[in-house]
């Protein structure tokens, strides 16, 4: 065979190939009509040392079936567990017509993704503690259970660190009558950040306040307990006194006052109070929102007369226990003002009788507890009347100022909470108190 070279020199311009020239030129190449033989291909052996052999594409089924016969067609669905599926998939909508061995295929796939289980744990544990979160993509991701879905109301919570709850509005517990316990609190007794007390008013709503516990002072000895009239006497000290220096009265009373904070007291309102005026005075009234007011509208009153006078419906029984609270003010600075009186007096009448007057115990003008001990000059303060057996304790609170005595009341057959307002030789002054409230030993 010639080479390609030679053929090309044999072809340049101007050149006259031969006959014999013209046959090697053609000898040199295959013609269509020719087949070429398969040694003559080059590294075709190594090809076909990567392809299969006719008796390894005998057994190949070809996509339309159509090599196989119909047991193999069965043979071959048994073992892809698709049973008889409907002729275009791709077409069908309904489940249903979905062979069994199929929807068994899904739903084992399902299982291998999310078990699933109809146990149930009261809460996460070491074990389970997760769940799933989505995204608007449905796109998943886990986060702690921890207190997730918990109602504090039926749950056992434990706090961590930096837990708390902050309120942003009002918020009501209704307990309805059942207990409400705080446990285990620090003991705050001997530490003097700790020096506010938690109020409450009607409606239940909770505050703080700078106001004091009750604080009575107790003598140690008493007047003469025989005779049932009023007595005076100079407190010395506070607190509890040794016992064996006191006789029974002192010590349950003592005991009592103690206590007091912790009892249920009655308010009263304007409904359950009588107002008198004397003469043509107009000036003692009563208001819901404001109290008992008394002053001087009729300048013709004589000096030392009474121009006006409020008390309860209410009875303090002589034969019980029994507390009174009442705040009152504007009782003036000494005598010369119309004198007003705030105190206990003896009776037993349930209806207005017009004047009562004279008081067992009292705070007035000046301001003095029974006439003799004073209390420095406040605008407003409040009294404790505490009646234990034949004893009778009154208690003022005028700011920090702290005043108390007692009085034998042995022989009283009844008490009455009393204000009244008293002519002197100036028209001024006036005296004002709330409604008060009160307890009585069961």
């Amino acid at each position: 065979m010639t080479d390609k070279e030679t053929i090309k020199k044999w072809f340049t311009t101007g050149s006259k190939p031969t006959q014999e020239q013209f046959w090697a030129w053609q000898d040199a190449y295959w013609h269509k009509s020719e087949k070429i033989p398969i040694e003559r291909i080059e590294k075709l052996d190594e090809v076909l040392q990567n392809t299969a052999d006719a008796s390894q594409l005998k057994n190949l089924v070809r996509l339309d079936a159509s090599n196989i016969d119909k047991k193999s067609r069965e043979a071959l669905r048994s073992k892809l567990g698709v049973g008889d599926l409907p002729k275009n998939l791709a077409t069908t909508d309904d489940l249903d017509t979905i062979s069994q061995g199929l929807k068994d295929k899904i739903d084992k796939t399902n299982r291998n993704k999310v078990d699933k289980t109809t146990a149930t744990i009261p809460s996460p544990n070491e074990r389970h503690k997760y769940v799933y979160i989505f995204n608007e993509k449905n796109e998943p991701v886990r986060m702690l259970a921890g207190d997730l879905g918990k109602n504090i109301a039926n749950a056992k919570l434990t706090s961590v660190n930096g837990a708390g709850l902050v309120q942003s509005f009002s918020w009501l517990h209704d307990t309805q009558g059942y207990p409400y316990y705080l446990k285990n609190l620090q003991d705050g007794s001997n530490d003097d950040n700790f020096n506010k007390k938690v109020v409450i008013n009607e409606d239940g709503s909770v505050k703080l306040a700078d106001r004091e516990e009750f604080v009575i002072n107790i003598p140690d000895t008493l007047p003469n307990v025989v005779t049932p009239t009023q007595s005076t006497m100079t407190v010395v000290h506070q607190g509890v006194v040794t016992p064996q220096q006191l006789d029974t009265n002192i010590l349950e009373l003592n005991q009592f006052i103690m206590n007091l904070k912790n009892k249920d007291f009655t308010p009263l309102t304007a409904d359950d109070w009588f107002v008198f005026n004397a003469g043509n005075n107009t000036g003692g009234v009563k208001n819901e929102g404001s109290g008992v007011l008394l002053k001087l509208t009729d300048n013709s009153i004589a000096k030392g007369g009474l121009i006006a006078c409020a008390y309860p419906k209410l009875v303090l029984p002589a034969d019980k226990n029994w507390a009174f609270v009442i705040g009152g003010g504007g009782l003036g600075s000494d005598g010369r003002y119309n004198k007003g009186f705030i105190g206990i007096t003896e009776s037993v009448a349930t209806t207005n009788v017009g004047v009562i007057d004279g008081y067992l115990s009292s705070i007035s003008t000046g301001v003095y507890i029974n006439e003799t001990q004073r209390i420095k000059d406040k605008t407003s303060y409040s009294t404790t009347f505490v009646k234990v057996g034949n004893i009778l304790n009154i208690t003022v609170r005028a700011g920090g100022d702290i005043k108390s005595a007692n009085v034998d009341v042995t022989g009283v057959s009844g008490f009455k909470p009393l204000v009244s307002l008293i002519k002197t030789i100036w028209n001024q002054n006036l005296v004002r108190s709330d409604f008060g409230q009160y307890w009585i030993e069961e």
